[in-house]
């Protein structure tokens, strides 16, 4: 079998090998023929458990299925750039900003919520042709992390907003090690705005917990975590700008909902949004 190498700048700081996603590094072993569809599920498994990742979590951008697929596995998160244009991207802040500035907005239950909220936001053409998009774009990761299910279900929609003085969470999975369901659930975020590491990105920790990714990404990312496997949290802003990321959650239809998440899509939209993978 032929094999290439594919780099990746890396940008690294100091002894906690901090990654700031504007580049990662990379040494990838990839077949030659990873671009077609393989014919046989474990045959693609074997081959990303033999991709080599260093622990960074990459900023991909038309980087190849296989390197995508492995990061996931590895980190337990992926951010992929340029997935959303910026003109859906402005729109969508408009909208966040106006439903967290507007009187007593409906919201969830999170660590650290002063200067920081997760607003509930109702699902409309606009955020259903968006998810719709995103799931489509992004079939490869979703069909990876979701074998063998034909339809998924939103159990999340709202945004993650923080603003000047919002200290860093604690570290913490979504779903709880109390939850017995076994259900896979997985987030996915898309920056409405360039986000800066002073206004407090998304942080991942890897599974052994000794690498820091942030989420310092362009306007148009769109980034997945397993609510299981990634540790993270939202980090402290101190800038001047308000910090919003519109995300989503998804489980298999029907399958029991795990103990931990908020489940901030709103009670009306409960029944109505399913996808087809």
């Amino acid at each position: 079998i032929f094999f290439r190498k594919i780099m990746f700048s890396c940008i690294c700081r100091h002894r906690s090998h901090v990654s700031n996603l504007h580049g990662s590094h990379y040494e990838v072993q990839e077949n030659e023929q990873s671009g077609q569809e393989l014919s046989d599920d474990n045959e693609e498994e074997d081959e990303i458990m033999n991709v080599q990742v260093d622990k960074n979590l990459a900023l991909a951008h038309d980087i190849p299925r296989i390197l995508k697929l492995a990061l996931l596995k590895e980190t337990g998160a992926l951010a992929v750039r340029d997935v959303v244009p910026h003109r859906v991207c402005d729109s969508l802040r408009e909208l966040i900003l106006r439903a967290s500035d507007a009187p007593n907005p409906e919201v969830s239950d999170i660590n650290e919520a002063e200067n920081r909220m997760d607003v509930h936001l109702p699902v409309s053409g606009v955020t259903k042709r968006l998810m719709q998009h995103i799931v489509h774009d992004q079939q490869d990761v979703l069909h990876h992390f979701f074998p063998k299910v034909q339809e998924v279900q939103v159990v999340e929609h709202s945004a993650l907003v923080s603003w000047k003085g919002a200290k860093p969470q604690p570290w913490h999975c979504d779903i709880g090690e109390e939850d017995t369901t076994n259900t896979p659930m997985i987030s996915i975020g898309l920056a409405v705005q360039d986000i800066a590491p002073n206004m407090g990105p998304l942080e991942v920790l890897t599974e052994e917990y000794k690498h820091l990714m942030q989420m310092a990404v362009p306007k148009g990312t769109v980034y997945f975590w397993d609510n299981r496997k990634a540790k993270h949290r939202g980090g402290a802003n101190v800038s001047d700008q308000k910090r919003c990321i519109f995300y989503f959650s998804l489980i298999p239809k029907g399958a029991p909902h795990p103990e931990g998440p908020t489940y901030s899509l709103r009670k009306s939209d409960e029944s109505l949004h399913f996808f087809t993978l």
